[in-house]
């Protein structure tokens, strides 16, 4: 699982990449907002893939175990 960064690390990271901040940090915080925004998209995402991943698997055994009974008969 992806750690979300804090703004202070965020901005050095972007120091450390070569991107001037300085005197920059409307922008930056600008950027860092769009990030979380990002962020919480993906987990989003993730949560959503996950639970139909895990119905389908449910439906998957459920719809198995019915074949097996019925081979049982």
């Amino acid at each position: 699982m992806e750690r979300i960064k804090g703004y202070l690390e965020y901005k050095l990271n972007l120091e450390l990449c070569g991107v001037n901040t300085f005197e920059r940090d409307d922008k930056i915080k600008e950027r860092y907002e769009q990030y979380l925004k990002e962020i919480s998209v993906r987990k989003h995402s993730k949560k959503i893939s996950v639970q139909k991943h895990s119905k389908d698997k449910q439906q998957d055994i459920k719809t198995n175990s019915k074949k097996d009974n019925n081979k049982k008969r």
